[in-house]
């Protein structure tokens, strides 16, 4: 049997954006149709255009409300912003579909047990300085719950809440449960890039910084960070760089590193000429974006050579030796990596 939303009466039309089909749970759901109808109505039909892809239907249904999700550090206000955000979730994934159950129905909120499937084939939002994550070309089907909340100015207020690790996983991204500190130890990530040059490297750069107080914390803090790596790499002379920080803990406490790999001491002087590192330099140094900072300039003192597992007995052999084979048992050894 189906209902129509719109006359709260059985009807023979057949389903459209205000009918419901009444399964064995039916009793649930009409109570829910007596204690909050038209809010129940309002979720299935922002369910209903989402899997429409009619996102300025999907928008408009929430108005000037709000929108949470994982994807989000903060939830979007207005119909303007949720319509924004909801086209980056269908870029990120074209064929977005939700599977849903009967909600959950109290009086003024609607709770749905749902499920997210799609093909990860466009950007989606990234973290640590990396504003977006290319397609992945992976499908996946995510367990999640959608919540509708109206507030006493009769806003609606939408929250999305799913497994972060496993919508991760799905993907094929690393996805950690850390805490910030434990003991002596202070938890964050980190990511490396190869420099152009492919010499052995005889210097190394560090570079620190430290904020103590929320209000010196800026939202593109990773991104500047970000492009301090890509003008180390961009510089002659760079091997490698790798960058470490960690997101903000609830006081506003953050660090960020830089350590960079360089295949002559003369080399970490080219940094200077470069001008998006200069320009990085004067935001650090003239305005208020860290409690501190410091940097340091290491020469190589002494060096060992890289070294390579032979293939067939496990010794290990000089990588970059004249004859590029085992000492024991003469198999050919892979090519050498990278320095970094």
């Amino acid at each position: 049997m189906s209902i129509c939303m719109r006359q709260c009466a059985p009807c023979d039309r057949s389903p459209c954006m205000n009918t419901l089909t009444l399964t064995r749970q039916a009793g649930s759901l009409l109570g829910g149709l007596l204690r909050s109808p038209p809010l129940l109505l309002r979720a299935h039909r922002l369910l209903q255009a989402i899997n429409a892809h009619d996102l300025p239907a999907a928008a408009a249904l929430i108005g000037d409300g709000t929108l949470a999700d994982p994807l989000l550090d903060a939830p979007v206000h207005g119909e303007a912003a949720v319509l924004a955000h909801l086209r980056v979730l269908l870029a990120g994934f074209p064929d977005l579909r939700i599977d849903y159950e009967l909600p959950a129905v109290g009086r003024r909120t609607v709770a749905a047990a749902i499920t997210l499937h799609g093909t990860h084939l466009g950007p989606i939002p990234g973290k640590l300085g990396f504003d977006e994550v290319p397609g992945t070309g992976r499908r996946i089907a995510v367990a999640a719950v959608m919540t509708l909340k109206l507030d006493d100015a009769g806003l609606l207020h939408a929250r999305l809440l799913f497994d972060s690790k496993d919508f991760g996983q799905a993907l094929g991204f690393q996805a950690f449960i850390l805490p910030q500190r434990l003991g002596p130890y202070r938890f964050g990530a980190w990511y490396r890039r190869n420099g152009p040059s492919r010499k052995p490297p005889m210097a190394a750069g560090v570079t620190w910084l430290t904020s103590v107080d929320p209000a010196e914390y800026h939202s593109d803090l990773p991104s500047v960070v970000t492009g301090v790596v890509d003008s180390l790499c961009a510089t002659p002379g760079n091997v490698g760089v790798m960058a470490g920080l960690n997101e903000p803990d609830e006081n506003g406490h953050l660090w960020s590193f830089t350590l960079s790999l360089w295949d002559s001491i003369e080399a970490t002087e080219e940094v200077l000429a470069n001008a998006a590192h200069k320009h990085v330099v004067g935001m650090f140094m003239k305005e208020k974006r860290a409690y501190a900072t410091h940097s340091r300039v290491f020469k190589l003192d002494r060096e060992k050579p890289v070294m390579l597992a032979c293939p067939q007995c496990g010794k290990k052999n000089n990588a970059h030796k004249a004859v590029h084979q085992c000492s024991a048992c003469k198999a050919g050894l892979p090519p050498a990596p990278d320095w970094w």
